[in-house]
Order: C-alpha cells, then sequence, then structure tokens
C-alpha cells in the first residue's frame, strides 16, 4: 500500500498525471491543482493509439522527415485527448499557433536557425571551474543524443543519421 502512495510524490512535478491503479483514481483527484488532469491509464494507451494510427496515414515523404518535424505538438484536427489536453494546459492559442508556424516557416529560415544553434555550439567551451551567473550567460548548450528510430517511427530525418548538423 506504501508504494501506491508514494508514486503521488511525483504529482508536484507533473501537469497530466496517469495511472491505471484504481486506487490512484480515486485519490489523485483530491490532491490535484486546477493545473493539473488525472488521466486513467487506459484511456491514454487508446489515445497513443488513436495518434499513431493518425499519424501512420501521412504519406512516406512526410514520415521519412522524422516524427520530431510533424509530431512535436499533437494534431489540431480530430478527437484526441491529447489535444483536449494541450488546449486545457498549453493554453488557448498552441492550435494557431501550430498553423501558422506550417504556414510560415520556411528551409531558409530553418537553414538560418541550424546556423546560429551550430553558431553556439561551436563556441569556446568555459573554463568549468568558472562560476558565472545567468546574466552573464548569453547563451547554453546542451547536446543530446537522440535514436534514428524509436520503434517503427523515424525520429529524425536522413540527414542527421549521415552525420550532418542538423
Amino acid at each position: 500500500m506504501d508504494c501506491v502512495f508514494a508514486y503521488l510524490y511525483y504529482l508536484p512535478f507533473c501537469m497530466v498525471f496517469t495511472s491505471r491503479d484504481k486506487l490512484h483514481a480515486k485519490t489523485v483527484p483530491l490532491f490535484l491543482n486546477e493545473d493539473q488532469v488525472f488521466v486513467r491509464g487506459d484511456d491514454l494507451k487508446a489515445d497513443l493509439a488513436k495518434l499513431d494510427e493518425h499519424y501512420s496515414r501521412l504519406p512516406d515523404d512526410v514520415k521519412l522527415t522524422g516524427v520530431m518535424s510533424f509530431a512535436h505538438q499533437p494534431p489540431v484536427d480530430g478527437d484526441f485527448l491529447v489535444s483536449q489536453l494541450w488546449d486545457r494546459l498549453m493554453g488557448p492559442g498552441w492550435r494557431e499557433r501550430a498553423v501558422k508556424e506550417v504556414e510560415i516557416r520556411s528551409k531558409e529560415e530553418d537553414a538560418k536557425i541550424v546556423a546560429e544553434i551550430n553558431e553556439l555550439a561551436d563556441a569556446p567551451r568555459l573554463d568549468d571551474a568558472r562560476t558565472f551567473s545567468l546574466e552573464e550567460a548569453d547563451a547554453m548548450v546542451v547536446k543530446r543524443s537522440v535514436p534514428i528510430y524509436r520503434g517503427k517511427w523515424r525520429m529524425v530525418p536522413p540527414e542527421a543519421e549521415k552525420g550532418s548538423r542538423c
């Protein structure tokens, strides 16, 4: 029983709390703030399957660009639980911003952004022993590796697989 309640220690650090445990379904809503939501695990799993089906119907050339390019937010159309959660938790304007982003971004703008990021990434490193305040920092680069595939989904475009910087 203690392990079931220990899971609730994560509650202050999340916007969406999900579980398939019946005790969580009864108790978690008692502890939620107005900016938090409890989602039953089976409901989330069903919606994720719907999202997988939705994205699986995309043309192959779109899927080849990688999930991070076409699914960095939920679909603006359709009846998806994840989209409804974004409506509630991410602000009402996310759908409009998502549509505008697709309409106005060009390959030239993307190339400019990539060049700026690469410039920051190539900047000389600070001596790790030196401490500084956030006000002094112009930028900070944290590098992470992303797998090319996660399950059946390509995460990044083929250019990334070839070692080019993107």
